[in-house]
């Protein structure tokens, strides 16, 4: 929570209808910041640059992500370099939801 970092940031995506904001960093990750906890965990990205899609958003290869946008159905639509990606979150299926552990 507290003592966690975001690097870099490039953009940010709000959620209409909830407390959460999502930060795009430039090292290879995608933060979700809840406003009312004060947590921060690492949402999407292994650190790995590239950009990959994978069952796994925490496994997934992300570089530099330049911009990022919220539907009104918790689709996180995410653009790169050179791609384009859409994540759903708070699905039935683990693989789809963020980390619940707070990233240090």
């Amino acid at each position: 929570g507290a003592s966690a970092t975001v690097y870099n940031m490039w953009a940010i995506a709000l959620h209409p209808n909830s407390e959460d904001m999502y930060v795009f960093e430039s090292l290879d990750h995608l933060r979700r910041i809840n406003w009312h906890t004060r947590q921060i965990w690492r949402a999407i990205g292994a650190g790995t640059s590239g950009w990959s899609s994978n069952d796994n958003p925490l496994m997934a290869q992300v570089r530099s992500t330049v911009a990022g946008c919220m539907d009104g159905s918790r689709g996180l639509i995410i653009t790169g370099q050179h791609g384009v990606s859409r994540m759903y979150y708070e699905t039935a299926t683990m693989t789809a939801t963020p980390s619940k552990s707070a990233t240090p």
